[in-house]
């Protein structure tokens, strides 16, 4: 019998930009889940639903015009971040508990991020090379320490401790 180990799921909307009655502004989203060996059905459907969830808020936020950033600015890939906490805006800091695992970092909820914050932890995790791993309550985002994927640059521990 086989088993999903990674599914991609994606959804799009094209709408009217505000005051133009011919302009229009498509937007389009494709998440990648890879699931923990350990997954059952029940873990899966939640996934999945999830998944569809943020996908969904995403899609049915408002046009905002290009300068207003939601997101801060991914840092340069010159330098290294001190910790992960620094990749993310005080609000969702707040949020979010960053474990050092040697390799990755390790990034859990505190509690319940929902759609609109979830989307916003999840695409500063992937711009950084990470993913996220739905495991019902034990559900995770990773980070690797090496920032530049192979590049030689490294996102280093308080330590300061290199990998």
């Amino acid at each position: 019998m086989s088993r999903v180990v990674e599914f991609r799921i994606g959804k799009g909307i094209t709408q009217r930009i505000p005051g133009s009655e011919t302009e229009h502004v498509r937007k389009y989203l494709e998440l990648t889940v890879r699931l923990p060996d350990q997954c059952t059905e029940e873990d899966f459907r939640e996934a999945l639903a999830m998944a569809e969830r943020v996908l969904d808020n995403w899609l049915g936020q408002p046009i905002t015009p290009p300068a207003t950033p939601t997101l801060p600015p991914a840092p340069t890939t010159t330098g290294t971040v001190p910790h992960p906490s620094a990749l993310f805006p005080e609000d969702l800091k707040e949020l979010l508990e960053f474990i050092d695992k040697g390799e990755y970092w390790e990034i859990k909820p505190r509690k319940f991020l929902g759609p609109g914050n979830f989307a916003k932890v999840a695409h500063i995790v992937r711009e950084h090379g990470g993913e996220y791993y739905p495991a019902g309550k034990e559900s995770h985002f990773k980070i690797p320490k090496r920032e530049d994927h192979g590049r030689g640059e490294e996102l280093q521990g308080s330590s300061g401790a290199s990998p």
